[in-house]
């Protein structure tokens, strides 16, 4: 986490830096960065996207972001990794469980930084690329400080980034063509600022 602080301030030693814009995403172990950044360093980014993550019980305990931070996160309903419902995933440098959070728990911190409303509208999106998997859209209501919430799950997808129906026929079988992540997320991030 100092690392990637740090970095963003070299950064802005070196070029004109909007620090009105910034943000961060992350796959697996870098998406409970992501959820760590999110949390802890929350002044630092307009807005987080954590994909096939969820937050570990140790963020969820110990850090809370100290305003408001648009979130959007992205899992698939059928990683053997990264459960819904939270468990235990192992540490892939100590090698130890640690314990994570179900997504319901690690999307509410947003959503009560945001003063949303707990309740959300969910939209099935249009299944474009036949190759079993279908994408759910939860967007909740009513946030504050023109911020979002939204959670997309895919059913049909394991621990994989979600490709889009542009890319390659040999991309990987856990994957999606159903939903584009770094297009969504790149759109995200552009309709938000501090």
């Amino acid at each position: 986490m100092g690392f990637i602080l740090a970095m963003i301030e070299d950064i802005s030693r070196k070029i004109t830096l909007d620090r009105s814009r910034i943000y961060v995403t992350g796959l697996s172990n870098g998406g409970a960065m992501t959820y760590r950044l999110g949390c802890q360093a929350s002044e630092a980014f307009a807005a987080i996207a954590p994909v096939i993550a969820t937050m570990p019980e140790f963020i969820y305990n110990n850090y809370k972001p100290q305003g408001p931070i648009s979130f959007l996160s992205i899992n698939g309903r059928d990683d053997p990794f990264i459960r819904l419902k939270g468990g235990y995933v192992k540490d892939p440098e100590s090698g130890e469980k640690v314990a994570t959070c179900s997504l319901k728990k690690s999307v509410s911190i947003f959503v009560t930084v945001n003063g949303c409303s707990d309740a959300y509208s969910s939209q099935t999106l249009p299944v474009v690329f036949q190759d079993g998997t279908s994408v759910e859209k939860f967007t909740y209501n009513n946030c504050q400080s023109d911020t979002e919430v939204v959670s997309y799950i895919v059913d049909g997808m394991g621990h994989a980034w979600p490709l889009g129906s542009d890319s390659a026929s040999g991309s990987r079988k856990s994957s999606t063509k159903n939903l584009d992540a770094t297009k969504e997320i790149v759109e995200f991030f552009l309709r938000h600022h501090k």
